[in-house]
């Protein structure tokens, strides 16, 4: 047992009171740690698992945790692992759930490589039912993969169960980042919309249990290979074709989970009972009636990306593309503004929903495509359109003495013409957040946005500006892939100011992808 396992088992103890007796651990990974133990007054073995504690320090986080842990207890279904309870306690947020045996899904794959068609489809489709509950109880998983998927094996055929709905969700719904421009989840079994940081519903799902099953089936997911590039393959191509990698796969098979993985939701199944149907033959595949595939922007022909308008039906002062400013004396010291200025803006504008922002790791992508550092206004207009927003922010800013000068230009993407152009100053040294809430008012000004949406920066981020630009430099960090370091950044800024859940978030998702091959619990 681990020094910090030996920490957690008293004051775990005390907390699950008598009814209980904890046993051994089961196993850990980026979210926490889990236990076997006996319900005593049931005479039954159960499976406890106790989320990272640093998380618990977030009174907000941990009530939301609770609400949500209750809501999912609610789920009674034979394919979802039950939750019994849940607690928090002497700064540890834990739920007591079914102890299944078994296996995870993982594990059988890393066992036996690909399995055979017929059970592939029986277990899936008794996931596809568990989805369809949970999505007409208002409840979406965010993170289907086979680590939260269990086989178990007590009865004469294996039986598929979805588990950990996930911490993830309570963190980032506490600060409101799961709407735009916020990725979470692991990105080989992201959903475009979820790789792309928009809203998702229980469609979002169903195309993570089609990556699942196209992976039971050929041995490895559609997309694989670094974070970045596989998020962008997510949303914009097609997965390789399931019948050239599985040829024995039946056609009715195939053409159920090629439908679950199309990149329009709408041209998906709509419903995990649509799903399951299809997949044991009661239902026939049709033709998608919604386009088949977003747009898809080789870097071949980034020059060719089109130069009409915006459709008449949309307004182009509701949706943005802010590019990293230009620190036009290469100050060092204020290096970590050329990306701050992108998250700054974006969790600014992002507050009205009215209003499209393409995220940061989005933005990061769209700059790397451009291969132009710094970009031209023609470069940002063809990143815009690419993005499919129609204003394009560009800025810079630089040290005069004891000040620090900001520039920001709003353009219009169809024509190249200058919407806006937002200068301030600041005192080095002082909270440069205030300066950016003066910036995104130009330009939510320029899209109509009412002032009730307006709030601060300091209000949905936090009150520290320490603690803030050691989250920004947490950001950047993550951005290049570099989880240690981002990690060591995120953990100073929750230091730093307990209350900060955004930064909670983050953590809470960069330990989940260090450590994403281990955690099966």
């Amino acid at each position: 047992m681990s020094s910090a396992t030996a920490d957690i088992v008293p004051v775990l103890e005390a907390a699950l009171g008598p009814q209980y007796r904890l046993g051994r651990e089961l196993g850990r990974g980026g979210m926490g740690v889990v236990f076997q133990a006996t319900d005593l007054a049931l005479e039954r073995s159960v499976a406890v698992k106790v989320i990272n504690p640093e998380l618990a320090l977030n009174r907000a986080l941990a009530d939301r945790f609770i609400r949500e842990a209750r809501l999912i207890a609610k789920l009674r279904h034979p394919n979802i692992v039950t939750v019994y309870g849940a607690g928090a306690a002497d700064g540890l947020l834990y739920y007591v759930m079914d102890d299944v045996p078994g296996e995870t899904l993982r594990d059988l794959l890393l066992r036996e490589g690909r399995l055979p068609a017929d059970l592939v489809c029986r277990l899936v489709a008794e996931i596809a039912e568990a989805l369809d509950a949970a999505a007409r109880a208002g409840i979406v998983h965010r993170d289907i993969k086979p680590e939260n998927i269990l086989i178990e094996r007590s009865g004469s055929l294996p039986r598929a169960l979805l588990a950990d709905f996930g911490i993830a969700h309570a963190v980032a719904a506490e600060d409101g980042t799961t709407g735009p421009g916020i990725a979470m989840g692991t990105p080989a079994y992201m959903s475009p919309e979820q790789a792309s940081g928009d809203a998702v519903d229980g469609r979002s799902d169903l195309y993570s249990l089609g990556v699942v099953a196209y992976e039971m089936l050929t041995g490895r997911p559609p997309f694989e290979g670094p974070r970045r590039a596989v998020i962008s393959r997510q949303i914009v191509d097609p997965p390789p074709p399931l019948d050239r990698h599985c040829p024995e796969a039946p056609e009715a098979l195939v053409a159920a989970v090629g439908r679950a993985l199309e990149k329009v939701p709408a041209a998906r199944w709509q419903t995990g009972a649509e799903f399951r149907e299809a997949l044991l033959g009661h239902r026939v595949t049709p033709l998608p009636t919604a386009p088949r595939r977003r747009r898809r922007w080789p870097a071949a022909a980034w020059g060719m990306v089109g130069r009409g308008g915006p459709p008449d039906h949309v307004n182009p002062r509701h949706s943005f593309l802010v590019m990293p400013f230009g620190n036009l004396r290469d100050d060092v010291t204020l290096g970590w503004l050329s990306q701050g200025s992108v998250s700054m803006l974006d969790l600014a504008l992002s507050q009205w929903r009215e209003i499209t922002v393409v995220g940061q790791e989005q933005v990061a992508d769209l700059v790397l495509r451009a291969g132009a550092d710094p970009l031209s206004l023609e470069n940002a207009r063809r990143a815009a359109r690419a993005a499919g927003v129609w204003t394009v922010v560009m800025g810079e800013y630089e040290r005069t003495r004891d000040s620090l000068h900001l520039v920001a230009r709003a353009y219009d993407v169809a024509t190249g013409q200058r919407l806006e152009v937002a200068e301030a100053w600041a005192h080095l040294g002082d909270d440069v957040r205030e300066v950016f809430d003066a910036l995104a008012a130009k330009l939510l000004d320029l899209s109509g946005a009412p002032p009730a949406f307006r709030a601060p920066l300091t209000a949905v981020t936090s009150s520290s500006l320490e603690a803030y630009r050691a989250y920004l430099r947490g950001l950047d960090h993550l951005n290049r892939w570099e989880l240690a370091d981002a990690e060591e950044f995120f953990r100073e800024a929750v230091t730093v100011d307990t209350t900060f859940s955004l930064a909670f978030f983050r953590l809470a998702v960069t330990r989940g992808w260090r450590t994403a091959a281990s955690d099966s619990v």
